[in-house]
């Protein structure tokens, strides 16, 4: 880049983390990088790290106007000298990549003034550039005496050009140009490999380093990786499909070659500030054919071609990565580990051999850690992904690097799927040993077990399973090639060592074959097909398990909703019943018979699944039958899949059981009469597993013992986005809003982006009123599934908090316009229209909201909540329906002890409704201060003042600690109300509290009932006086 800063060696080592961590996609703490370095370097560090994240942004299509560190640290960037670097390097990047952009429009972003930029050439936009031209000289240019011909790739922190060594034979060589100094060179001097790129020489001009390097070839692997049909086939398909991919790669390596200014003696180079020597030189002259010739990229065609065995592409492929192998194991045997294998590091030369670059992560084996971890997701293995913040390094993580190259190659899909997780998801996968890739010979018909045994040895995810280096995985390998048994990895297969002895012994086994070919063709014929037919129904139960196991956790969180919302349940209920019918239909054999099919590791997982998912499957059936809508049908399903469950899932028999009592209790005419069934968890057995245990706590009701085995079962296995909605569940129905946003958050990334989690997120910053999150959240929601209603209300709601009262309408409007709907959304929309002042269309929408239908226990608390000051008796028959159909709704409880306190003036009632929630453990603290609130009214002054002491202990809001107040006004008659050290009562201090935190609550101190007591007092006046000025 073209900075001016420097560093020291240690704010270096930062920023080169920072570095490579953007270029993984993966996030990075900028606060605790901040922590390593002097404050001195801070401004800089931050300037350098915003161009670098402006970089990363661009070159993946995401780039904001202005970078976001401008934002993140505004006191830093009161330094206009920094505010002046970063938008420098915008302009540049925007003239890069293509954008018709004037300096001084990005100087207006930035608070710039008189800007005198150089004009850089308007680029094409082309995304595969990692670097903007800047300090690195361009094709054309000469660079130690070397003349720089074409640009062959660049990476971040490097460029590679054709370049021609004069003092020496005029051969061409290659140019590794880099902007700082790293080991590289003296690691691949020390490696003498044909399979390893060597090292000729070593250069420096005025802070770049030059790595000469013989020309082999300018195709990679990952090249012909991006090609799918590469040795897929045997017809001319495959020919053809290299043929094009290495005719883009010369036109793009040949318009570097065209459209670069050749750098003339003793000048300045047009794209950058980097002065070269002043040396007259004589470029070399070609055109187009000769440099194509030159690049002898047409002889790879053939080379790759010619290495097909009698049309097969499976040997070919192993041959390669015996060759990898080998120059890996040589590496190892001499202490060094690349740490970051990947197919772009895998050169191709023209003659069809595979080379190992870029060793710029490369570590000595000897390396107590502290370089630089590097890596390329997904390539990295879990203990590599584990030290990108303490360093370390192990043969072990190139092993592993190469199981995924070799998982690729031979079944064109990489072995595990990182999209979409971040780093501490990432991290979470890496500690779950559990996790395996689906056997590479289900997927690739000419993989043999011995060969997939090796690969998934390579791909072990415990360092114990895995290869200790490489130089056991070609020992390995090369056997495998030579038909022999393996050594290290499991080769079981009978069938397949006798064909490797016949490999190894053709004159002896000969005559045996032909005199037994004859008996036996017809008996190995019919074995074929039935072995065939049986591969291929494994590999489609396989592949029919791994499609449900993506499905089935937004299925569970939509049957398991924690609102218990009539459409999820009815979305959820139908999702689920075409999932299992999907997979009954596609097994002719059934479907406990098609589980055994799957391999051994996987049959009792899936099976777990299945039958959470039933389980889940028959609660929202029984939620729906409560609705008295086709009730009958619902509850035969509910007992239908409940039972079912317990076949799939064993463990959950004790569970199924409970819930089978309680189906049957239920009276369909009215479910408000139906009787309860207990469970008891003192009888749950210890063998039990915590899964089940989890949800014998839930159906007891008992919310905290819920959470502590969610809780457990998300540390046992972090990678299962179901866990983590379950743990969320447990954690809103507690309180815990906070942390329930973040297991939301959680399992939203494991699912990559479920809808749920991102409704249900939001959800939670609705309740925290995190208003513009909450509405965030619900469009993302909605950009997922734009037909649900449930996202789109409480979008609504989002937006009435935000005060945008016009677009919360616009969202309710859309509702009614769709489908039927109920009293909670034209209660609200009555709500809106009367703070517009829109009276008449309010009263409207208040008709309509009580003659509406309630759908769901939401329904039955509007309807409710708009009789309690007319028909408080009605309100609460209201509020006992929502509890029938959601027997631990907090709204539906709290607005019942409302009634009853406020309206109905009975405070025992009061008392035991407030009680029952919270020892729900629902309504948190709010429901103790309003409990602590009626025992001071009601004259019980120890539960009052407990109460009391209970709020004041958990970081009170305002309203509490109004409430709070109000609770030591009303008791203060049995006490001195200036008995306290500074002759101030509680009830006054509370208050001041209150009023500081939010001036807003004054006017209902000013006329609230149960500070009856502090008024005349003067304090009291005071203090009201001081807020409402």
């Amino acid at each position: 880049m073209n900075h001016s800063f420097e560093f020291d060696a240690q704010t270096e080592d930062v920023l080169a983390r920072f570095e490579r961590a953007r270029q993984a996609s993966i996030e990075i703490d900028v606060e605790a990088c901040l922590a390593e370095v002097p404050a001195r370097q801070h401004g800089r560090l931050v300037a350098e790290m915003a161009c670098i994240d402006l970089e990363h942004s661009f070159e993946h299509g995401n780039a904001s106007e202005v970078s976001p560190f401008i934002e993140r640290y505004p006191q830093i960037f009161q330094d206009s000298r920094l505010r002046h670097e970063v938008a420098k390097e915008h302009y540049r990047l925007c003239r890069f990549f293509g954008l018709n952009v004037s300096q001084n429009e990005i100087a207006a972003r930035y608070g710039v003034p008189d800007v005198d930029w150089d004009e850089l050439p308007q680029g094409s936009g082309d995304t595969y550039a990692a670097q903007v031209p800047g300090d690195f000289p361009s094709a054309g240019a000469v660079f130690c005496g070397y003349p720089l011909v074409a640009e062959l790739g660049r990476g971040a922190l490097a460029r590679v050009f054709l370049a021609r060594q004069p003092d020496l034979a005029e051969r061409w060589v290659v140019l590794k140009i880099t902007q700082r100094l790293t080991t590289e060179a003296a690691r691949l001097a020390s490696l003498q490999h044909s399979g390893i790129i060597p090292v000729y020489s070593i250069h420096e001009d005025r802070g770049l380093f030059g790595i000469c390097m013989p020309y082999l070839g300018a195709v990679t692997l990952g090249n012909l990786l991006s090609e799918r049909g590469w040795f897929s086939d045997y017809s001319d398909k495959s020919q053809a499909q290299v043929s094009t991919l290495i005719a883009n790669r010369f036109s793009t390596i040949v318009s570097s070659y065209r459209g670069q200014v050749v750098a003339q003696s003793g000048s300045e180079l047009i794209s950058g500030e980097c002065h070269l020597e002043s040396q007259a030189i004589e470029q070399p002259s070609l055109d187009e054919e000769q440099l194509r010739e030159l690049l002898g990229l047409s002889h790879l065609v053939d080379a790759l071609q010619n290495q097909l065995v009698d049309k097969d592409p499976v040997p070919a492929k192993v041959s390669l990565l015996r060759q990898l192998a080998e120059a890996m194991a040589y590496a190892h045997s001499r202490g060094v580990v690349h740490r970051d294998l990947k197919p772009e590091n895998i050169l191709i030369a023209n003659d069809g051999r595979p080379v190992v670059l870029d060793f710029n992560l490369a570590a000595a084996g000897t390396n107590s850690g502290q370089e630089l971890v590097g890596g390329t997701l997904p390539y990295m293995s879990p203990q590599q992904l584990q030290s990108l913040d303490q360093g370390g390094h192990s043969p072990q993580d190139d092993v592993f690097s190469l199981g995924v190259i070799a998982y690729q190659l031979l079944t064109g899909m990489l072995p595990f799927d990182d999209s979409g997780l971040d780093q501490n998801d990432l991290l979470a996968i890496a500690a779950n040993h559990s996790v395996r890739p689906i056997p590479c010979r289900l997927i690739s018909v000419g993989v043999s077990s011995g060969l997939n045994g090796i690969v998934m040895k390579c791909l072990a995810l415990d360092l114990s399973e895995r290869y200790p280096s490489a130089v056991d995985l070609y020992e390995d390998l090369d056997r495998l090639c030579r038909f022999q048994v393996l050594r290290h990895a499991p080769d079981r297969s009978p069938t397949e060592q006798l064909y490797k002895f016949a490999k190894r012994n053709p004159i002896l086994t000969s005559l045996t074959a032909v005199i037994l070919m004859a008996s036996v063709l017809v008996v190995g014929l019919v074995v074929a097909l039935n072995l065939a037919h049986a591969r291929n129904a494994k590999l489609a139960a396989s592949e029919k398990a791994s499609q449900l196991q993506a499905a089935i956790p937004e299925v569970i969180a939509m049957l398991r909703s924690p609102g218990g919302e009539v459409e999820l349940l009815k979305r959820g209920v139908q999702n689920a019943t075409a999932l299992l019918s999907e997979w009954d239909e596609t097994q002719e054999l059934g479907r406990q018979a098609a589980l055994r099919l799957l391999p051994p590791e996987d049959r009792l997982a899936f099976s777990i699944q299945l039958g959470d998912l039933m389980y889940a499957l028959a609660g929202a059936h029984y939620q729906l039958s409560l609705l008295r809508i086709d009730g009958a049908e619902h509850l035969t399903a509910a007992m239908k899949w409940n039972r079912l469950s317990a076949q799939y899932w064993p463990e959950l028999s004790q569970a199924a059981d409970y819930r089978q009592s309680r189906f049957e209790q239920v009276d369909l005419a009215d479910p408000s009469k139906r009787k309860g069934v207990s469970v008891d968890i003192a009888q749950v057995e210890e063998s039990a597993s915590l899964f089940a245990k989890m949800w014998y706590a839930r159906e007891a009701g008992n919310r905290h013992l819920w959470l502590d085995y969610a809780d457990r079962l998300v540390a046992e296995r972090p990678t299962d986005p179901s866990r983590w909605f379950s743990l969320a569940s447990a954690r809103y129905a507690t309180g815990d809003l906070l942390r329930a946003c973040d297991a939301f958050d959680v399992s939203a990334k494991l699912q990559h982006n479920s809808a749920m989690s991102i409704l249900w997120r939001g959800i939670t910053h609705l309740q925290t009123k995190e208003y513009q999150l909450a509405e965030a959240d619900f469009s993302q929601c909605l950009s997922l599934r734009p037909k649900w209603i449930a996202p789109r209300y409480n979008r609504a709601l989002a937006l009435k908090g935000l005060g945008n009262f016009d677009g919360a309408i616009e969202e309710l409007d859309f509702i009614v316009d769709s489908e039927e709907v109920g009293p909670r959304v034209y209660s609200l929309r009555s709500q809106l229209n009367a703070a517009r002042g829109n009276r008449q269309q309010a009263l409207a929408d208040r008709t309509l909201a009580l003659a509406a239908p309630a759908c769901d226990a939401d329904d039955w608390v509007a309807l409710g909540v708009l009789k309690i000051s007319q028909r408080p008796h009605e309100a609460l028959q209201d509020f006992a329906q929502a509890l029938s159909l959601s027997p631990r709704n907090v709204a539906a409880q709290q607005n019942t002890a409302h009634v009853q306190a406020e309206i109905l003036h009975d405070n025992a009632a009061a008392i035991r409704s407030l009680s029952e929630l919270i020892s729900w453990g629902g309504g948190g603290t709010a429901a103790v201060a309003s409990r602590g609130i009626i025992y001071a009214r009601a004259g019980a002054i120890q539960e009052a003042l407990q109460d009391a002491q209970r709020v004041a202990s958990s970081a009170p809001t305002a309203l509490e600690m109004l409430q709070l107040a109000g609770i030591h006004s009303l008791v203060s008659p049995a006490h001195d109300l200036d008995a306290d050290l500074h002759g101030e009562s509680q009830a006054l201090i509370w208050l001041a509290r209150a009023l500081s935190a939010d001036p807003g609550l004054t006017k209902i101190a000013e006329s609230d009932p149960d500070l009856v007591g502090l008024r005349g007092i003067d304090r009291f006046e005071t203090l009201i006086s001081s807020f409402k000025r």
